[in-house]
Formats: C-alpha cells, structure tokens, sequence
C-alpha cells in the first residue's frame, strides 16, 4: 500500500517537467500506521462476524424456545381434556350411586 502511495507521489512530482525532479520521501511512520490500520480492520471484520455467529445462534435457541413452549400449551391442553374427561366420568359414577355432582369452574382442576 504505501509503496503504491510512494509511487502515486512521485509521478505527481515528476508531472511538472517529465523527469524525476525531486524524490519523494513518505512519513517514517506511515508504513507502521497502514498496519495498525489493517489490524484495526482485521479485528471489526473478526467482532462483526462473532456477532453474526451469536444472532445465528440466538436464533436456533428462540426456535427451539418456541417449539418447547408450542409442545408444552398441546400438552396442557391435552391434560385438561383428560381432567374433565375423567371428571365426567366420576359425575356418572356418583350419578349412578345417587349422588348429584356438577362440575364447578372451568374444569380444570384448579
């Protein structure tokens, strides 16, 4: 890269009389401040793909979230229907002894 700069400066300088009137000498630090500016980049493209692995697999957990949660409300709905199922079939028993029994509330159990 600066070799390129060093390069690009030069044939500015000789533009004026089409020979090499002057050399041109780059800052000594340039070549260190172009690595560390190259480091720099290295380390925001490595945190932006970290970050791109972490939403990713943010995503398969909030999945996995919701189909637990999604087999969790079909069991519970299954069990209520089991409860009031039995239910009934204990207010026909006690029908059938003659003993009178409704079911109170949603039937849920609760």
């Amino acid at each position: 890269m600066t070799s390129r700069i060093r390069d690009l400066l030069q044939r500015v300088a000789d533009q004026d009389t089409g020979r090499p009137s002057k050399v041109v000498t780059l800052p000594p630090k340039l070549d260190e401040l172009h690595n560390e500016i190259r480091r720099c980049i290295n380390r925001r493209v490595d945190a932006e793909a970290e970050r791109a692995r972490m939403e990713m697999e943010f995503e398969k957990v909030e999945q996995e979230f919701s189909e637990r949660i999604a087999a969790i409300d079909q069991r519970l709905a299954d069990l209520k229907g089991d409860l009031i199922a039995k239910q009934k079939a204990m207010i026909a028993a006690l029908s059938d002894s003659g003993i009178k029994a409704e079911i109170v509330g949603g039937g849920d159990g609760r």
